[in-house]
């Protein structure tokens, strides 16, 4: 139905304007995904930096108590 050369509104909706709120809250959608998918990818590199300082830190722990005794034991009885 083509009613002064639009598409005539069809039980009260406008069928254009239906197809841009469809194409909008695809393209909402997709940004939010991609969103989504950087901040991920951020979380992982914090998450393996700090998986490798902690890494960094035991290697140093490990060699200062090789070096000088210091961190060997522990006394428990006060």
């Amino acid at each position: 139905m083509i009613a002064g050369g639009r598409w005539a509104d069809i039980e009260g909706m406008d069928i254009a304007a239906l197809s841009t709120d469809i194409s909008k809250a695809q393209l909402q959608t997709q940004v939010g995904v991609a969103v989504a998918k950087k901040a991920l990818d951020v979380t992982q590199l914090q998450g393996d930096a700090a998986i490798a300082l902690l890494e960094s830190a035991s290697q140093l722990q490990e060699q200062v108590a090789r070096q000088t005794g210091v961190g060997t034991s522990v006394d428990v009885r006060g």
